[in-house]
């Protein structure tokens, strides 16, 4: 189904949640902002008032504004050759486990 700009943003939090499927992007352990392309010199991601970078914490961020169901989650170091990052998957898994998480890393049954 397709839907209109100005009917995404005026839609009720709910119905934009089941639209969206944030991306999380994870270094070290840490969500980073994406920008540029060169993942080696993503900045971690800061949020007012959390631990900088702290998954669980954005995800819970995220899902107080929009109620979504699926969540991308980039692993980073994975994708560059390394091990992908269990302990933090783990977390957030554990954190959300309504949520179906979407993990792009090598490595993975499912990545």
């Amino acid at each position: 189904e397709t839907h209109s700009l100005e009917a995404l943003l005026s839609a009720a939090p709910r119905q934009l949640g089941d639209c969206v499927i944030p991306v999380l992007d994870l270094r070290g352990g840490r969500v980073v902002h994406a920008n540029g392309g060169n993942r080696n010199d993503y900045p971690i991601l800061k949020l007012e008032g959390h631990r900088a970078g702290e998954p669980v914490a954005v995800l819970d961020w995220l899902r107080a504004r929009y109620p979504f169901r699926t969540v991308y989650i980039a692993d980073l170091d994975a994708l560059s050759g390394g091990a992908p990052q269990m302990a933090t998957l783990a977390a957030l898994n554990q954190a959300h486990p309504d949520l179906s998480l979407h993990v792009d890393a090598p490595g993975l049954a499912d990545g």
